[in-house]
């Protein structure tokens, strides 16, 4: 939060967007969120990989919501600013990508550590992110919605080929929707995401010791482990919010089944949508 005020950066206002975004689609309030999730896109060219996770999970109207209206933001400042402001960001970044500097340190993303290490060119990187989103998407199709969105927020995060302090803000969000559990985790992912770069960063610069210096990055891609390798397994019993424990094949466990207002309501129980937790069946 701090690293944007000082530098003027924009990440509390995507980090605000993806929150408003989480919560409209958990009260099914679908074109909304995809609205806000849109206009992210256009300004910050961040959240696709969140817009694909809603694409498995069949949320067409927010899909539809987000692509309309990222094309009309985008459409409305070609006609303010000229088109030719778009070209110019779509050859930009690709030339950005190459350049050598995006392997330092402080660069705390997934390209430019693949690039320093595993010395990758820029469209490996990006086919490698795209595995990624993929394969974090389809784990999470049938998760409860908070941990998909949280999945898609990190999977975002992981995708900007730049990655500074202020753009972990968004981390927020998939802190608050995830359970905190396994506890020890979670405590390693403080560390690793408030640690100052100055131990880091700025101290491992050289060799195989600049392994050391990307505590960001990999707090993210705790993070994401969190989110997808412990996730209950179909057939799994769960236990709801009262311990009591959920049958085999309640909702959110049957193959192919996408309808998250039949898995997830922001109030009662999260399983048969019970009003209060007095009254559910499960």
């Amino acid at each position: 939060m701090f690293a944007n005020v000082r530098t003027g950066q924009a990440y509390l206002f995507v980090a605000a967007a993806y929150a408003a975004s989480s919560v409209w689609l958990m009260r099914d309030r679908d074109v909304t969120a995809g609205m806000v999730l849109g206009l992210t896109m256009a300004i910050k060219s961040a959240g696709l990989p969140l817009l694909l996770v809603l694409v498995l999970r069949r949320r067409w109207a927010a899909v539809l919501a987000g692509i309309v209206s990222a094309l009309a933001l985008a459409l409305l400042t070609a006609l303010y600013a000229e088109s030719a402001t778009w070209r110019t960001y779509a050859a930009y970044v690709p030339a950005f990508v190459q350049q050598p500097t995006i392997a330092v340190t402080a660069n705390q993303s997934l390209v430019g550590w693949t690039r320093r290490f595993l010395d990758t060119g820029p469209l490996l990187s990006q086919l490698f992110l795209i595995l990624i989103s993929l394969a974090t998407a389809w784990r999470l199709r049938s998760a409860p919605l908070p941990t998909a969105i949280a999945g898609g927020v990190l999977v975002s995060a992981l995708f900007s080929p730049t990655a500074e302090d202020h753009h972990f803000a968004v981390l927020a969000i998939p802190v608050l929707l995830l359970d905190q559990q396994p506890r020890r985790a979670w405590v390693l992912l403080a560390v690793l995401l408030v640690i100052p770069l100055q131990w880091t960063a700025f101290a491992f610069t050289e060799g195989w010791s600049a392994l050391l210096a990307y505590p960001r990055l990999y707090g993210t891609v705790l993070a994401l482990m969190i989110t997808v390798a412990l996730q209950p397994l179909r057939g799994a019993s769960l236990r709801n919010g009262d311990g009591r424990l959920h049958p085999p094949g309640f909702p959110s466990e049957r193959p192919g089944l996408t309808d998250d207002r039949r898995t997830l309501s922001h109030r009662g129980c999260k399983f048969c949508l019970a009003p209060v937790r007095a009254a559910c069946r499960c």
